[in-house]
């Protein structure tokens, strides 16, 4: 269901994906999946319609099984700290970030941190205190690990954070891991969205901080 205006979250803590929740990445992301497929003569779109999932674990799961995963990951995370053209901030992203104390947010996120880093630079987002990349968790997203070990590195317990995901891998990961989730509309289809709790952006969330945590509302 969209959020309507009005309604409001408690939260000790609230936790981003990167990808299509701060950052509107796709056409970056379908760029590089795309020349690199082409190079190994491979169908581009299973890779870049599987969004929310680590370079090395989308390519086990749809690549060929002689692939070089090693050498082709590292191929991949230098292409993406490479490629920044056409990267934005997903609207109202970077007033949110800014209203947070730095000890009660973070990102959880699939990409390299090298990317990550990159990434964050180049649309002017803030670099959180908490970033839980890619090689940070055995086991990535739709798997909870990464959310509960942001959870460990802020001092809460997850059942008590925010995230805010736009892949269902990533929901489905945060869920897991016991928190309360919000989509951020772009990747679901809209039968799936109306799953979710959902907004298009974050131009209408306002967050004040609290003796007990974090208040955020939809404006």
């Amino acid at each position: 269901m969209r959020l309507t205006p009005g309604t409001k979250f408690a939260a000790s803590a609230i936790i981003f994906d990167m990808d299509g929740t701060l950052i509107d990445s796709q056409h970056v992301i379908g760029r590089i999946w795309r020349r690199w497929a082409a190079r190994h003569g491979l169908d581009a779109e299973p890779f870049v319609t599987s969004p929310g999932r680590r370079i090395a674990e989308t390519l086990r799961l749809l690549g060929p099984a002689d692939l070089d995963i090693a050498a082709e990951e590292a191929e991949l995370t230098q292409a993406a700290a490479n490629e920044t053209e056409g990267l934005v901030a997903i609207a109202g992203a970077a007033a949110v970030l800014h209203s947070l104390p730095s000890n009660l947010w973070g990102i959880v996120t699939s990409a390299p941190r090298q990317v990550a880093e990159t990434w964050l630079a180049h649309t002017g987002l803030p670099r959180p205190v908490v970033l839980v990349a890619a090689g940070d968790v055995p086991i990535g997203k739709p798997h909870p690990g990464a959310f509960i070990r942001a959870a460990e590195l802020l001092g809460v317990a997850p059942k008590d954070m925010l995230v805010f995901e736009d892949a269902t891998s990533g929901l489905t990961s945060a869920q897991a891991a016991g928190a309360t989730v919000i989509a951020i509309a772009g990747t679901l289809a809209q039968e799936e969205l109306d799953d979710y709790d959902w907004l298009s952006d974050f131009l209408r969330v306002s967050v004040e901080a609290a003796p007990a945590g974090l208040h955020l509302t939809v404006r």
